[in-house]
């Protein structure tokens, strides 16, 4: 839980008291208004700071001070939080409890960090101009290598432009001609300033109470002259008054497209919650709609994300595309912000839905296959049902307004699954398809392959000497034989624009010409017709209230096909009951127990197996980290301490301190392992996980079909838990 205690005017300390880390952290942020004057003495300030103070004059004695501290580090941090500034820096330090007795590193930290903010390196009064100097060129470098790196230049130039007029037009580390306008002169007085007037955000998480992290910050404002100035709110719009598509060319191989929109919606809307879910499902993460339509499925970006500004309202959409796809691109990903507007569904749901939708049609006496298409920017269905029913007995004659019919009972569904109906579809066809009365014709005439297997089958029972006989036999009866390249033969049946391979993944099994002339050898039999394989089995699903859809406005027109629905499921769910073998009420409310508590004991060793992998992978890099870095540590103690060596070697001494502070944190005082046992270690947990995912999925299909036909069973008997043994005895 987070305390708020006020330790001065304008000082704010956020606390939160935690023992689920070995190491406890702070941060000191001054808010300031963004303004273009302000933002690059903001962004500059911190950084000559930690360069020295009075007590620690360079980088080098502060680098000392920190190894002392057990390797607590501290560093800057330069922060837009909508159109406020935060400036500051922040600190992590390894907890005392797992210290010598009688350690300290928590108080020494405070007042090692109360040296650096308040008592810096000065000459005459002034920051040292060294340290102004070094540091203005690492920050023009700074923003110039943002611009160089067109990815995330896009992304402020777009911002530049949608927010213009505003603060948050203005770059977070401000423009590299106003950092070399400042001295030495404007930044300390720019630094006394932000002390006195900036409001004052401390935050920490740790082992201390919060009241006992307040007795140790409160003393660095003892003294302070204080008058705090709150910045201006956030300007947050609802719309975007105009669209706006800008294009900038520039000598690069990959074209940036970045897209902003207004939502809105900041952090304290109660609306938030369910933007940052539609930017989940929308733009962040490998799940997601761009990702997995736009980049994955039809390869039209090299990476597509949104992201949300939480301050400020905002979302946006960055991409990587060719320059020839700009178009396609971006309409494909408006297309999917369109589809998640919508309610869009999975490819898995729609091919469900497709089913479905097959099945009520056909009622289930022809054979069927739906194949579902993601390669367009919205996800549809092709269903393809053969005209013979499964028993060989009718054939299925279209009639009149069967399309206005189909659309129907499609819609129909769509609507009972609460998803989007096209209200006003747009008919393509133009009359260029004929009816499928008029096609047939008055007689009643087999599949082109079916012709050519009942050919085939004849010839072969006329018994011919060879596969050359064969195919004269084919020709006598009306079919033209063609020959193609590597030896392969096809059939053009009378009437037919495109010929027929001949070939079992065509015609069905023993029709490939190996088994042609294994019949012509007697080796084997004539071939039999294939036959359609047969419907899989219904899904129970949970049976509609009728009353309580009645009631929310549904029509008789409903109730009617609800009632009918519900004698389809319950009639799933006898039939599970059957195939389970039970006979009893308590035999289905045990298997449904059993079941969930099944699901939920496989969730949680999955939970656990994943967590071990992950702490098994990290662990094993740090060790890497740690035994690539370690040598460079031993040469830093080696030269005593030297700056030089230091500045040389800056990277890779904080590598290692991380990766020692990561193996200290894992292992938590157990002996490290041997590299060979953490990979075999990693390699049973994900043999593991793979195991335990596939039995998870058929578990959690289980629980869903027995819970689903017990909440069935129970609402058809009216069953309570006072009226369950009054039911039975029945």
């Amino acid at each position: 839980m987070i305390e708020t205690i006020e330790l001065a005017a304008g000082v704010t300390l956020l606390a939160v008291q935690t023992e689920k880390f070995k190491s406890g952290c702070f941060s000191f942020n001054l808010m300031r208004p963004h303004t273009r004057a302000a933002a690059p003495l903001d962004a500059l300030l911190p950084s000559v700071l930690l360069r020295g103070s009075e007590r620690w004059p360079d980088m080098r004695a502060i680098s000392m001070r920190l190894d002392e501290l057990y390797g607590a580090t501290l560093g800057t941090l330069v922060r837009l939080r909508g159109e406020t500034k935060l400036t500051g820096f922040y600190a992590d330090f390894i907890e005392e409890d797992f210290l010598p007795a009688g350690e300290a590193v928590f108080a020494p930290m405070v007042e090692f960090f109360r040296d650096i903010l308040f008592h810096p390196a000065l000459e005459n009064g002034l920051l040292n101009a060294r340290y102004v100097e070094s540091e203005k060129q690492n920050l023009i470098h700074a923003i110039e290598s943002a611009q160089n790196d067109k990815r995330v230049y896009a992304a402020m130039r777009m911002r530049r432009i949608m927010c213009e007029g505003e603060a948050a037009s203005i770059p977070r580390l401000g423009y590299a001609e106003d950092v070399a306008a400042i001295t030495p002169e404007a930044l300390t007085a720019h630094w006394r300033t932000v002390l006195r007037t900036a409001p004052i955000m401390l935050f920490y998480a740790g082992r201390r109470t919060p009241q006992e992290a307040a007795a140790l910050f409160r003393p660095l404002f003892d003294g302070l002259e204080r008058d705090p100035v709150s910045p201006p709110p956030t300007v947050v719009r609802r719309s975007a008054e105009t669209v706006r598509e800008i294009t900038e060319s520039m000598d690069v191989t990959q074209g940036k497209l970045v897209i902003g929109m207004r939502t809105g919606i900041t952090a304290s809307d109660p609306d938030y919650p369910a933007l940052v879910l539609l930017n989940s499902v929308y733009g962040s993460g490998v799940t997601s709609k761009l990702f997995v339509n736009v980049r994955e499925k039809r390869s039209l970006c090299y990476y597509a994300s949104s992201a949300v500004e939480k301050f400020k309202g905002l979302m946006i959409v960055s991409s990587g595309i060719s320059f020839d796809q700009y178009e396609t691109a971006r309409d494909a990903i408006l297309a999917e912000l369109d589809a998640c507007r919508r309610g869009e569904i999975t490819p898995e749901e729609a091919n469900r839905i497709g089913y479905e939708t097959a099945m009520r049609w056909t009622k289930g006496k022809y054979a069927f296959f739906v194949a579902t298409h993601t390669d367009k920017a919205h996800i549809h269905n092709h269903i393809y049902y053969n005209s013979t029913s499964l028993d060989c007995t009718r054939k299925f004659r279209d009639f009149i307004g069967s399309g206005r019919a189909v659309r129907r009972l499609s819609d129909r569904i769509c609507l009972e699954n609460d998803l989007f109906v096209i209200t006003n579809p747009k008919l393509h066809s133009k009359g260029r398809f004929l009816h499928y009365g008029a096609w047939l014709g008055t007689e009643r005439q087999p599949s082109h392959k079916e012709q050519l297997r009942l050919a085939i089958n004849e010839a072969l029972a006329k018994r011919p000497a060879d596969f050359d006989a064969f195919l004269r036999l084919m020709e006598a009866s009306g079919f033209t034989v063609k020959h193609g390249r590597g030896g392969t033969i096809s059939f053009l049946v009378p009437g037919q624009e495109r010929a027929t391979r001949l070939r079992a993944s065509t015609l069905g099994d023993g029709y490939d010409p190996e088994d042609i002339k294994a019949v012509i050898a007697g080796e084997r039999p004539l071939p039999e017709q294939p036959v359609p394989a047969p419907a899989a089995p219904r899904r129970v699903n949970l049976i509609v209230d009728i009353q309580e859809r009645l009631r929310s406005g549904k029509g008789a027109a409903y109730a009617r096909w609800a009632k009918v629905y519900n004698l389809k499921q319950m009639a799933a769910a006898l039939q599970f009951m059957q195939e389970q073998n039970i006979t009893e009420y308590d035999q289905l409310s045990a298997k449904a127990e059993d079941a969930v508590s099944r699901f939920h004991a496989l969730t949680e060793q999955l939970r656990r197996t994943e967590a071990d992998l992950s702490v098994t992978s990290e662990l094993m890099g740090a060790v890497v980290r740690y035994a690539k870095t370690r040598p460079v540590f031993d040469g830093y103690k080696a030269a005593k301490y030297s700056r030089k060596y230091l500045a040389e070697h800056e990277a890779e001494l904080a590598d290692y301190r991380a990766a020692k502070a990561t193996m200290g944190e894992l292992l938590g005082g157990e002996k490290l392992p041997k590299m060979a046992e953490l990979k075999e270690k990693r390699r049973q947990l994900a043999a593991r996980k793979k195991a335990l995912y596939a039995e998870y999925r058929s578990a959690q299909e289980e629980m869903r079909q027995s819970v689903a036909v017990k909440s069935n069973i129970d609402h058809l008997l009216g069953v309570t838990d006072g009226q369950r043994k009054k039911e039975q005895e029945r």
